[in-house]
């Protein structure tokens, strides 16, 4: 998990302090972040995103809150040399054009390493966390897209309620609607 306070969950201040970004391996914590937790600099090598991804595996809980959050910090200038490679353009400089893209099942149900299921408090919480995430970004000026990968009912509206406008929601079941989805965004931002 992030070392920030809980207040600062729709907040873009960049990181303070040696530990602001370490994961942790705090036993007292159900599920904590794995040592080897990091972040992908923003890049056009697709052979490196590729590589990345595959490296990836499922399973755990969801802190779906903390997915929105870092896509805003991956875009926001107020996190400039933070990642390494190019840094974030301001807001409304008049040539760029911010966008976030969330893709998940849109099951929020952990805050702070703990989830007491899928439609508990922690899940309430993590779910209103996100959506003030989304509310700041927007208000940002950045477009935000959701795609809610066989996402049930009630997650479908919080995606919904997250993306920019209801056009800028993707439901997709299966492979082939997701790619579809990642498609008609990618055409909608070339446009």
């Amino acid at each position: 998990y992030e070392r920030r306070d809980l207040s600062q969950h729709n907040s873009e201040a960049a990181p303070y302090g040696a530990l602001a970004l370490k994961a942790t391996s705090d036993l007292s914590r159900p599920a904590a972040c794995p040592s080897s937790a990091r972040v992908t600099a923003m890049t056009n090598d697709k052979s490196a995103l590729r590589t990345e991804i595959r490296g990836w595996s499922t399973g755990g809980s969801t802190a779906g809150h903390l997915g929105a959050a870092w896509a805003w910090h991956l875009v926001s200038p107020e996190w400039a040399g933070i990642w390494g490679g190019k840094a974030p353009a301001p807001y409304n400089d008049g040539r760029t054009q911010k966008y976030v893209i969330l893709m998940t099942d849109g099951i929020y149900n952990t805050v702070g390493g703990t989830s007491n299921g899928d439609y508990g408090s922690t899940a309430t919480q993590s779910q209103d966390y996100a959506q003030a995430t989304c509310s700041a970004m927007k208000s940002k000026g950045i477009v935000v897209f959701t795609i809610g990968f066989q996402a049930p009912g009630a997650a479908k509206t919080g995606l919904r309620s997250c993306a920019s406008d209801s056009s800028k929601f993707y439901d997709a079941n299966d492979a082939d609607m997701l790619k579809s989805a990642f498609k008609a965004i990618a055409t909608e931002i070339s446009n």
